[in-house]
């Protein structure tokens, strides 16, 4: 077992979450493509998508290095919205809006939009790494983070075993 320094609060923790980004469609689509600009999250602007890419697909555009933290489920757009969801790196903070362009789109009254329907949260102690024990000093209760160093997910522990050694 990993040893980790005691972290304190003087309330409860609250909880890392990641943001989910959506990229829905208004009108019509039938053909064309659309551009989805991913540097308000670090990564690259995507240019002349086609309008039926899949997830799998739209997911291999991805700049690789955001590949690991950006997980898109979804679509293709003319039948369904694309979800991002960010998480590594990019998790449990509140990030700018992506951009979508359908300019390139072909259909009655084509157009796109992006919103946030989870909005990223910073957890206490992001950073603490899986096994981070953290005790609220007002409550005298003890937290384990359950989650990642990105989204932390404090969670009063189970009762452990005590093993008692005897000659």
């Amino acid at each position: 077992m990993a040893n980790y320094p005691m972290l304190s609060l003087l309330a409860a923790p609250s909880d890392g979450v990641n943001e989910v980004q959506r990229v829905t469609k208004g009108g019509v689509i039938s053909g064309g493509t659309w551009d989805l600009d991913l540097r308000p999250a670090g990564g690259p602007a995507l240019t002349l998508i086609p309008w039926d890419v899949t997830a799998a697909q739209l997911q291999a555009l991805v700049d690789p290095t955001l590949a690991l933290a950006i997980t898109v489920s979804g679509g293709p757009i003319a039948s369904a919205a694309f979800n991002f969801t960010f998480s590594k790196n990019l998790g449990g903070k509140n990030l700018s809006e992506l951009t979508a362009s359908a300019t390139n789109l072909t259909g009655a009254g084509h157009a796109l939009a992006v919103s946030t329907p989870t909005g990223g949260v910073t957890g206490s102690f992001r950073g603490a790494q899986p096994g981070c024990i953290l005790q609220d000093t007002t409550n005298g209760i003890l937290y384990k983070n359950k989650g990642t160093h990105s989204t932390p997910k404090w969670e009063v522990p189970a009762a452990e075993p005590v093993w008692v050694l005897t000659p």
